[in-house]
């Protein structure tokens, strides 16, 4: 389950988060299971976070950073992933379906199993 310090300040502004992120690089992100859906998380660092069963449906995440992030069983329909760095990440068993991949970058990461119906 989520940590709840740290859906807060996530949803409270990405600045926020990411300038914590840069004073605690050493803290995993737990995620798990949030309910981010419709959220504001352009440009966010997201790398190496645990968003397993996290539900970003429909979230603006272009330009953010999910590098080697774990989204086993997400839900990231008609999220905005456009321009993003999703190298390594896990996405097995995840839901993308019309989830915007515009140049977004997807080398190595685990698409198995993976919803990407109008994608």
């Amino acid at each position: 389950m989520a940590k709840q310090h740290h859906v807060n300040v996530l949803r409270q502004s990405v600045r926020n988060w990411n300038f914590s992120r840069e004073q605690r690089p050493d803290v995993v992100p737990d995620l798990s299971g949030a309910d981010l859906k419709g959220s504001y998380l352009v440009a966010a660092d997201l790398s190496g976070a645990n968003l397993i069963g996290a539900n970003l449906a429909n979230a603006n995440a272009g330009k953010t950073d999910f590098t080697k992030a774990q989204l086993k069983d997400a839900s990231l329909d008609k999220t905005n992933l456009a321009k993003s760095d999703l190298r390594e990440a896990d996405f097995s068993n995840s839901d993308l379906q019309e989830a915007d991949l515009t140049a977004a970058d997807l080398r190595q990461s685990n698409m198995s199993g993976v919803n990407l119906k109008q994608a």
